[in-house]
């Protein structure tokens, strides 16, 4: 079925352009017939959460500083200062958007589905300043660690600026009228 068009629900009624157009297939919607989450996204997603997800996971500082001593602290304090938790809490709805995203939603997790967009680079966006400041105001010293959370959320910011799927994705939602299509 590549590149036979398939109709794209939009927000803002945006035609994608023609060459992203015929690079989807049916098994780029879900059963409702709108986009499906794609694993990168789902991947962006859990990395910007990562902060609480390791803090419910527990005892990372300890661990960190257990298994590769000092050096190893600042892995600790990395994931678990209070103000990274401040960076992981705007993409916190939007997972529980994510995985509420079904034609019996509520109506506030389709408003949080719609600002999905914003509240990921939102997050992305305090997880590189938060890092910057705690790297500028205390005595860290800059290990790879650190080297590969900046890129890494600076890749994400980059991808939810400029990937048109994911704006796609975040302009689609089951209207409660849909039912499962299969």
């Amino acid at each position: 079925m590549r590149g036979r068009e398939l109709p794209l629900r939009t927000r803002n009624r945006q035609v994608p352009d023609p060459d992203y157009r015929q690079h989807l297939t049916l098994d780029d919607l879900d059963e409702y017939g709108c986009l499906r989450i794609s694993s990168g996204l789902w991947l962006i997603i859990v990395y910007l959460c990562r902060h609480v997800v390791l803090l419910l996971l527990g005892a990372t500082s300890s661990l960190a500083t257990f298994t590769y001593g000092q050096t190893g602290a600042s892995y600790g304090v990395l994931y678990s200062d209070p103000w990274f938790l401040l960076a992981s809490a705007p993409a916190l709805p939007v997972l529980a958007a994510g995985l509420r995203r079904v034609p019996s939603a509520p109506e506030v997790i389709r408003v949080i589905w719609r600002a999905g967009g914003f509240l990921l680079m939102l997050a992305a966006a305090l997880d590189l300043a938060i890092l910057a400041i705690l790297v500028v105001t205390t005595n860290v010293r800059i290990e790879v660690i650190h080297i590969s959370q900046a890129t890494l959320s600076a890749i994400c910011l980059f991808l939810l600026v400029r990937s048109r799927r994911i704006k796609d994705t975040f302009a689609e939602f089951p209207s409660a009228r849909d039912t499962p299509k299969g």
